[in-house]
C-alpha cells in the first residue's frame, strides 16, 4: 500500500510540474496556469462532492 501511494504521488506532483512546464512554454502566465488548475480541481470537487 506504501508503494502504491508512493506511485501516485510522484504521478500527480509529476503531471504538475508538467502542466506549469508546458504552459509557460505555450506562452500563458503562471498565475492564470494556477488559476485554470484550481479552477478545474475546485469544479470536480463540487461535482464529486454533491
Amino acid at each position: 500500500m506504501i508503494f502504491v501511494n508512493y506511485v501516485l504521488m510522484c504521478l500527480i506532483f509529476g503531471t504538475t510540474f508538467l502542466a506549469k512546464k508546458v504552459g509557460i512554454d505555450a506562452g500563458a502566465a503562471p498565475f492564470f496556469s494556477a488559476g485554470i488548475r484550481f479552477l478545474l480541481a475546485g469544479s470536480d470537487s463540487f461535482w464529486l462532492d454533491g
